[in-house]
């Protein structure tokens, strides 16, 4: 009916919509979202309205008592349902000002849009049928509340959809842009898109997931979006030393060690602190035989001061984050030192070149203490078994 109401009245679309609306409303406006707000459809759903309200006035044009009361109870109808056309309309609009306006990129703005407009078409379903009924709209909601234990079981999923996603969006639990981790819906990698009852999310393998918003709500899941606010990527990893490999540092270690530039304050100040606790003469006569009278370096506690000093002068790495070397329990594969630290850059890319560029070094200045790391015995001096030509009987000749 009203592409043909339109059709047939050019002049009411040319004159009102295009000369008194866009006069009234489109001229000196400096807010961006009032003109978003003030599009092509939403002008012409204003329009629309001027025919319901002709109808709800047809008394003033018209004598016939009957044709009135049918009129006006056509323009009810028509008037709510060309309302909820323009809210469905205007909440469509909003919700995808996201995508315009920067403050709101990453705002879950479409999920009020789309909560919006479910309280929306509830209220015009309660006005219509108390139209029809002649009914007061409060007893068509003390009606329906005896329907609403068979609707719950009905549509159960969808309630609960709907509540999670209001949850999702009041307490900003998820954001577009997101990284999440969702492992019991094989989710991880980033949101792209929050609506009412689904989080969609794109893997890092660029498979999309689509989780419900009340597996969000019900169970754990790992938002990452933490680490990119406070910008500190965590890098915790160990090195599994060879136990064999520890021992105390001798005179010619420790000397070798004081050459280290990473090194020279750790070594003067050891030096001091054993000096104090044991006198020089006494200290002279300790030979390597009673070496435990004494407190003496032992080289896995120097390279853990390597690795510390190390980070500390690394770029890369924050000082605003906890920054330690510890030694984890022993295991039979040996004494795992971890390193644990965070990263100024929290791109994945180069998180992984960072990390790595370090453990590359670690690993690498390993022998320089006498360390070795623990690994699988493989007999790498062995050669790869050759089927060997067999011999007949000919001299000289052999069958491969």
């Amino acid at each position: 009916l009203l592409p043909r109401v339109e059709k047939f009245s050019p002049w009411l679309d040319k004159k009102v919509k295009n000369k008194y609306l866009r006069s009234v409303f489109a001229q000196d406006i400096k807010s961006r979202f009032v003109k978003v707000l003030l599009c092509d459809s939403v002008k012409k759903k204003l329009v629309y309205l001027l025919f319901p309200i002709l109808f709800l006035n047809a008394h003033f044009f018209l004598s016939h008592p009957k044709l009135v009361s049918v009129l006006e109870f056509a323009g009810t109808l028509c008037l709510l349902f060309l309302l909820l056309l323009l809210s469905i309309e205007l909440l469509n609009i909003i919700g995808n000002y996201r995508y315009i306006h920067k403050s709101l990129k990453g705002k879950p703005v479409k999920v009020l849009s789309q909560a919006g407009v479910v309280l929306v078409s509830f209220c015009f379903v309660v006005l219509s049928f108390a139209t029809v009924t002649g009914s007061s709209p409060a007893v068509v909601l003390s009606g329906l509340g005896a329907l609403a234990a068979f609707g719950m079981f009905l549509f159960k999923d969808m309630i609960l959809g709907f509540i999670a996603g209001v949850q999702l969006s009041i307490y900003d639990m998820v954001r577009v842009g997101d990284w999440i981790e969702v492992p019991q819906a094989g989710a991880d990698g980033d949101v792209v898109e929050v609506t009412l009852n689904n989080v969609k999310v794109q893997n890092f393998n660029n498979t999309y997931v689509t989780v419900p918003s009340y597996t969000l709500v019900s169970h754990a899941f790992v938002n990452w979006r933490g680490m990119h606010e406070a910008g500190g990527r965590r890098i915790k990893r160990s090195i599994i030393i060879d136990m064999q490999s520890i021992h105390f540092c001798s005179e010619e270690e420790v000397k070798q060690y004081e050459e280290v530039e990473l090194l020279k304050g750790y070594i003067t100040r050891k030096k001091e602190e054993l000096l104090k606790e044991v006198p020089q003469s006494q200290a002279e006569r300790t030979t390597v035989s009673v070496c435990l009278n004494q407190r003496r370096l032992t080289n896995i506690g120097t390279f853990r001061e390597y690795i510390v000093a190390f980070l500390r002068n690394n770029p890369h790495i924050s000082d605003d984050f906890t920054l330690m070397v510890r030694q984890l329990p022993s295991s039979g594969e040996g004494l795992p030192l971890e390193v644990y630290a965070f990263t100024k850059d929290t791109n994945w890319n180069r998180y992984e070149e960072i990390q790595a560029d370090i453990f590359d070094h670690l690993f690498a200045a390993l022998p320089f203490f006498r360390l070795r790391t623990f690994q699988h015995l493989s007999d790498i001096n062995s050669k790869p078994f050759l089927p060997q030509p067999e011999k007949s009987k000919k001299k000289g000749k052999a069958i491969s």
